[in-house]
């Protein structure tokens, strides 16, 4: 029995029923780069040990500096808000 369809009509429902945020951490000046390098793996390790569902992290580059970035579920929004303090939060799809 293949059950394939199955599994790609409960991960597309998931992703519409479930909103992801952007929480976004900026870095500015000659050491950017590497100070939001480290500031991922921070991000990670919170991650990691409060078990957030749907996490992403990553860095990227701005106008003039760098930005870490952690994406996760609307049910953990509240947890890293609070917690972690970011300088934005966006939507994410």
């Amino acid at each position: 029995m293949d059950y394939s369809n199955i599994i790609v009509i409960h991960d597309n429902f998931y992703r519409m029923i479930v909103k992801n945020y952007k929480f976004i951490w900026k870095f500015f000046g000659h050491e950017a780069k590497g100070t939001a390098l480290h500031h991922r793996i921070h991000l990670v390790q919170f991650a990691l040990l409060h078990r957030l569902e749907s996490t992403e992290s990553g860095v990227e580059a701005l106008s003039g500096g760098q930005q870490a970035f952690l994406i996760v579920s609307n049910t953990d929004r509240k947890k890293v808000e609070m917690a972690l303090k970011p300088h934005e939060i966006l939507d994410h799809d």
